[in-house]
């Protein structure tokens, strides 16, 4: 399909190009309202960026839309489909870790932008949370370019159903992206992993077994992974199957997001599914929360 010309009216481009895929990369406050025009319009699939929404009542709508009009909801969170990360995920439904126990994340500042994809690939691996704990010091520096309030640093502490604990944590070991380690520990009764959220940029994910000292890095051929999740998408018109990471997948990273500052708001541990259906950070906001400054916790 040719594409006749650049549009500055997302609106104008879909009643005249009456597009089958549409990719959402504008700012999260505009999904919502993007996503639904493109449902209402006819669109057979929806590539949208992460996070989804900025809150859990635009996250619903855009998979209610997008459900009564029998288009396909993909979320952004294209690291699922990296070949490391499909490793992973292989490696521990065959229970070569046995029961997990443990899922830690270091991830940069940007708390809502890096961090979704922290918390989808820890739910993708370990299931659904039951509840979360979390802290941030401080909201209301200026608002991120891509539409959400920035908060750092965040420490958010979860249960798994399975019986798994989770620690997120941002901006703790530096004040820069790459002063993050940006990785996930895992930890099972048989062993453990350490997976980079980034495979070819960082190296291939290496796992240890219980009572051995030696570290193995297995041969993983990259591809890349934007590559990969468009490809999901146009099978999942041609076979009518949901994407790998689908717009309930997304949800429920945002839903723990959310849960988070839900319990710094509140001051105490919050239960998932999530009651709270509005930003708890813009709540505190317009409570008129006190801004903290940002804090730089290097020695």
């Amino acid at each position: 399909m040719e594409i006749h010309a650049l549009y500055h009216d997302y609106q104008e481009m879909l009643r005249r190009e009456r597009p089958e895929i549409v990719r959402i990369c504008t700012p999260v406050s505009s999904h919502c309202e993007i996503t639904t025009a493109c449902a209402r319009a006819g669109v057979k699939a929806i590539l949208c960026e992460k996070p989804m929404a900025l809150d859990m009542e635009g996250a619903e709508s855009m998979i209610a839309e997008c459900a009564q009009a029998g288009a396909k909801l993909a979320i952004g969170h294209m690291r699922r489909h990296s070949a490391h990360h499909q490793f992973v995920k292989r490696f521990i439904d065959r229970g070569e870790l046995g029961k997990l126990s443990h899922l830690s994340a270091s991830c940069p500042s940007n708390f809502m932008e890096w961090g979704t994809h922290f918390v989808d690939l820890m739910l993708w691996y370990a299931g659904e949370v039951e509840w979360v704990m979390g802290q941030i010091h401080g909201i209301g520096a200026p608002r991120h370019r891509f539409g959400f309030i920035d908060v750092a640093p965040v420490v958010g502490y979860f249960k798994f159903a399975n019986g798994a604990v989770g620690l997120l944590e941002t901006a703790i070991s530096g004040t820069r992206d790459e002063d993050c380690s940006q990785l996930i520990h895992i930890r099972g009764e048989r062993g453990e992993l350490v997976v980079p959220l980034a495979g070819s940029e960082h190296g291939a994910p290496r796992y240890c077994r219980d009572g051995s000292l030696t570290w193995i890095a297995p041969e993983i051929h990259h591809v890349s992974a934007f590559q990969l999740e468009i490809e999901n998408l146009c099978d999942c018109i041609e076979q009518d199957k949901t994407p790998l990471a689908d717009g309930r997948s997304g949800m429920k990273a945002l839903e723990v997001l959310l849960a988070i500052t839900e319990s710094a708001r509140t001051r105490g541990k919050v239960s998932i599914p999530l009651r709270q259906r509005k930003n708890p950070l813009e709540i505190m906001m317009n409570d008129g929360l006190q801004v903290a400054p940002q804090v730089n916790l290097q020695p």
